[in-house]
């Protein structure tokens, strides 16, 4: 369960200065409004472009952080999200800093689908791109085709891995 704001939506989204991001009427106010940072990840290894040269052996490894404060957990999928293991964090963990982390994983070969989701000490849990689409009332393919800047966009970034080793980004999956 996700924890919620002042006004009951998920506090991942909160507010965005004197603007609740789901009230704003145009898509181009709820893409463009500045808001905080949010609980954020990104796996690094193995990403876009990478290629897994055999089964095996691998580590998942990653960047997670939170403009609201530490970065407490990410948790990382290696299953398209159906579930979830917690990854260990690196070095010391700092408020508003970038946070190294780590999952050992096994690749069998087959075709996979890998997520991180991090979660910051206000328990504000990094959102998948369906749950962005719905609570700003803004269509996904806005996301993926605009040509606007789309400021601070924190949805999940999948990867995907093909049977042949290489990566590509699965968001438009």
């Amino acid at each position: 369960m996700v924890a919620a704001n002042k006004a009951g939506r998920p506090a991942a989204y909160g507010y965005a200065g004197k603007h609740e991001v789901s009230r704003l009427t145009t898509r181009r106010e709820r893409a463009l409004v500045p808001v905080r940072a949010r609980a954020e990840s990104v796996i690094t290894w193995p990403s876009g472009g990478q290629q897994l040269s055999v089964p095996g052996f691998y580590e998942i490894t990653g960047l997670a952080w939170s403009g609201r404060g530490a970065v407490r957990r990410v948790g990382a999928s290696t299953d398209g999200g159906k579930t979830w293991t917690d990854s260990q964090l690196q070095d010391q963990v700092a408020r508003k800093a970038h946070t190294r982390f780590v999952l050992p994983w096994e690749w069998n070969g087959d075709e996979v689908v890998i997520l991180p989701r991090s979660t910051d000490e206000r328990n504000e849990v990094q959102p998948t791109r369906d749950e962005i689409a719905k609570i700003s009332h803004i269509d996904m393919d806005y996301y993926l085709t605009s040509t606007n800047l789309v400021a601070h966009f924190n949805a999940i970034q999948p990867w995907k891995v093909n049977r042949d080793g290489s990566v590509l980004n699965a968001l438009s999956l």
